[in-house]
């Protein structure tokens, strides 16, 4: 039981977290952080610190999950945080995300887990660009929220100004634009702060959009695959109060992340999986619950999800939260295997 002081403490970082979320929509940013070189990678310090997935001696019921293990991440880096695009790479030891500052951020990723062990280092930051090289300064613009990361080229997802673009490696290792992706028309008409969230690829190369909080006549979320014939509406049906926040791959499967925030319940997170071939026009997809996290969790506002098989056959999850650039809120990487078929 929370004492009065917890409780009122908890209301307090409830509030904040209203108070940060609403402000992504309402236009408050504060600009980069620019160096000399002002698009150029820099290196950060990143302190990890071992945290567990229980509040007190609290062990939360992950139905199909077991939890490996999870670190809160700090930096007085002013652009570190915020993260929403997660990708993680165990075979070549990287860890990849974007942030809604409009920022990469890459670290060499190590994980052990048996020991459950998660660590990054050579942790650096630098600016996504516009398509003449510039940093983006602006929130509306600077709002990156999903990661797809193939070889080289990756693809960013914003908000505000909903779009898809799509950039590649070149000199110095960074991320340069290439191109903007074509998106359907109906996705401006989605909130400002409840775009374009999630996308991962779909079957015979098509490509499946999720949105975060546009929704159809029945009140499912309004999703697209593009084929080589277009694009297709697909809905999803998300659980009752939660919108998606991420989704990604793994294997024959699709993972999705889900949010959900009230002042009386807190923040709360969902993890669903479904099969990849779920998503067909005319069927709203439901998905199967792997966990929940909520009252009596460690649990903050996860955003950016990465799902991979280990060198033993693990099939591991690992999810990443946005910290709203608030004092009150953290930056969470944590590490799940599912345990259950």
């Amino acid at each position: 039981m929370f004492s009065k002081t917890a409780v009122r403490m908890r209301g307090m970082a409830l509030w904040l977290f209203t108070l940060a979320s609403a402000g992504a929509s309402a236009g408050v940013f504060v600009a980069p952080a620019i160096a000399d070189d002002e698009t150029a990678w820099r290196t950060i310090d990143v302190e990890a610190r071992p945290v567990g997935i229980g509040i007190g001696e609290n062990i939360p019921d992950l139905s199909r999950l077991s939890y490996i293990g999870g670190v809160i991440l700090s930096s007085e880096d002013r652009d570190f945080g915020g993260f929403s695009g997660l990708h993680i790479d165990l075979e070549g030891a990287r860890l990849e995300a974007v942030s809604d500052k409009g920022y990469w951020l890459q670290a060499d990723f190590s994980f052990d887990a048996a020991r459950g062990d998660i660590g990054l280092a050579n942790v650096q930051m630098a600016p996504l660009t516009d398509p003449a090289g510039r940093p983006l300064s602006r929130k509306t613009d600077a709002d990156a929220e999903g990661l797809l990361v193939t070889g080289d080229e990756a693809l960013v997802s914003f908000e505000q100004n909903h779009r898809l673009w799509r950039y590649r490696r070149g000199a110095n290792d960074l991320y340069e634009f290439i191109s903007k992706e074509d998106t359907p028309a109906d996705l401006n008409g989605a909130p400002s702060n409840g775009g374009l969230e999630a996308f991962f690829p779909g079957e015979n190369g098509d490509l499946v959009l999720m949105t975060e909080r546009l929704k159809d006549e029945t009140g499912a979320l309004v999703g697209w695959r593009k084929s080589a014939a277009g694009w297709t509406a697909l809905s999803y049906r998300a659980a009752s109060a939660f919108s998606v926040t991420d989704a990604t791959r793994l294997g024959d499967d699709v993972i999705i992340l889900e949010r959900a925030f009230s002042p009386a319940r807190g923040v709360r997170a969902r993890l669903v999986s479904t099969p990849k071939n779920a998503f067909r026009e005319g069927e709203a997809v439901a998905g199967e619950e792997l966990a929940r996290l909520g009252r009596g969790a460690v649990v903050d506002n996860f955003e950016g999800v990465a799902a991979v098989v280990d060198e033993d056959g693990r099939r591991l999850i690992f999810i990443m939260s946005d910290d709203n650039f608030n004092a009150l809120q953290r930056t969470l990487l944590m590490a799940f295997e599912i345990t259950a078929s």
